[in-house]
């Protein structure tokens, strides 16, 4: 869910092997976590959680960075 209480949680799959960074910023783009940073296998769906347990209320950027691609997720916690 988004906004989120608690944690946020997303799905990624990949079309080929590749090796693929997940990490989440604030707003002053800090980084706050990293979800993920190794190899993920093709065409299977990984599960990721940010947990907002240590962070403040706010705008997260959840930054996913393979091989082949690049996006950026927002995710907004509510307290």
């Amino acid at each position: 869910p988004n906004p989120f209480r608690q944690q946020a949680s997303f799905d990624l799959r990949v079309a080929d092997a590749q090796h693929v960074h997940v990490t989440a910023y604030n707003q002053l783009g800090q980084r706050v976590a990293t979800l993920h940073n190794g190899p993920l296998a093709p065409n299977e769906k990984h599960a990721f959680t940010l947990r907002g347990d240590r962070l403040s209320s706010g705008l997260y950027f959840i930054r996913i960075h393979g091989e082949t691609f690049s996006t950026t997720a927002r995710a907004v916690l509510v307290r």
